[in-house]
């Protein structure tokens, strides 16, 4: 029976062109089944390097600031800082620092996310049925979903860095959160199923359960696990 079976839209080859029009992320935010339908050309390699290196980046600058968020609060409340302190203190206090550490970080990141995340994604949407998915177009739906959390987590830190001496005093005025990007975060997810509904002959009901229940699980385990680990950064003064 195929009756849950979704209709593909395959991505076609073609132009280089390495931008978006705002309409195409327009759609992309508000409408993303007619972007997986009708948008842009997927499968521009310009496309996908330049989609690649900016989730890098977003990752390495939200894991960045998830690391300096402990320690200031720690510094804030009096708390004695362990010697991971003495690494991260350039990154609060230097703008210069700072980018350049999320910037050569991103790059490493990006290179993983293209071959491990891009790979696992490819796996859970032949587990949702589409057994004979390509793992390229896997990877564009990966990463066009993706940009959903990827820009904010971008533009948030340029904003702040145009406005701030340094992230020290970002933070302190409490004009960002890396929270912030959680609605984002979780709307990927939402697009990411809808991506692969559009573009692969999956079945809905495993498909979400692969795209937005599994994801929304880790988020949470992941967010308290990271948490405790990162207060373990933190001691008391004896």
């Amino acid at each position: 029976m195929q009756a849950d079976r979704t209709t593909p839209a395959q991505p076609t080859g073609g132009g280089e062109a390495p931008s978006f029009s705002p309409r195409q992320l327009l759609d992309l935010f508000i409408a993303p089944r007619r972007f997986f339908s009708a948008g842009p050309d997927l499968a521009s390699p310009a496309r996908l390097a330049m989609v690649t290196i900016l989730y890098g980046i977003a990752l390495s600058l939200n894991r960045i600031q998830a690391r300096l968020s402990i320690h200031l609060k720690a510094h804030s409340l009096g708390l004695t800082p362990s010697r991971a302190w003495s690494f991260q203190e350039p990154l609060s206090s230097n703008w210069l620092f700072f980018w350049a550490y999320a910037l050569v970080g991103g790059l490493v990141t990006a290179v993983l996310v293209w071959w491990i995340g891009g790979w696992w994604f490819g796996v859970r949407v032949r587990w949702s049925g589409a057994v004979d998915a390509k793992l390229r177009t896997a990877r564009q739906v990966y990463l066009y979903s993706a940009l959903l959390f990827t820009l904010p987590a971008v533009i948030g830190p340029i904003v702040i860095t145009a406005l701030y001496p340094d992230y020290r005093a970002a933070w302190s005025a409490g004009g960002y959160r890396p929270m912030f990007l959680l609605p984002f975060l979780l709307w990927s997810t939402l697009v990411s199923y809808i991506g692969v509904t559009v573009v692969f002959p999956v079945r809905r009901g495993r498909a979400f359960g692969w795209f937005v229940i599994l994801p929304w699980v880790l988020y949470v385990a992941l967010t308290v696990f990271g948490t405790v680990m990162l207060r373990g950064l933190v001691r008391h003064p004896a």
